[in-house]
């Protein structure tokens, strides 16, 4: 059997980056918690809980398959009259890793271990405004990540 959860959190998204280590008590911590980093993770969190509500969805033990598709302010310097893609700057797969961890967070699956494929695109956000290159299909009005879940059960 198959279940799906989408949902979309609205907000900019953030990357998250390596951990850091550090030993107390006798043993090894890892952390990455910089304000921005908690603050969308809290963010995508609810985001995923309430779709969860929403659709009855508990815990997911099997195979996900994960889409997610991040949405990212347009830079006030980029072309007017065409679209272009965010290809410097942050890694979309330290996007993702944030989005990942917040799933886990919100109890959709036990670990991100499960996740067996994976896609993730980046984007500008583009508003009508801009008439030359918006189409609505595509385009996002606001910064946001849109995800899609599909678990098989082994």
């Amino acid at each position: 059997m198959s279940q799906y959860l989408g949902f979309t959190a609205l907000g900019t998204p953030v990357t998250q980056g390596s951990t850091r280590a550090y030993v107390t008590g006798g043993r090894a911590v890892t952390v990455s918690k910089t304000p921005p980093l908690v603050e969308w993770r809290a963010v995508v969190t609810a985001a995923c809980q309430e779709a969860m509500r929403e659709c009855g969805l508990e815990m997911q033990m099997g195979a996900a398959f994960v889409w997610m598709s991040f949405y990212l302010p347009r830079p006030k310097t980029a072309p007017k009259t065409r679209d272009i893609y965010p290809a410097r700057g942050r890694d979309v797969d330290k996007y993702a890793r944030a989005v990942l961890d917040s799933i886990t967070n919100a109890g959709a699956w036990k670990d991100d271990s499960q996740v067996v494929d994976m896609h993730a695109i980046k984007r500008y956000v583009v508003t009508p405004d801009l008439g030359k290159i918006y189409d609505p299909v595509k385009h996002r009005t606001v910064p946001c990540v849109e995800v899609g879940i599909l678990w098989h059960d082994d």
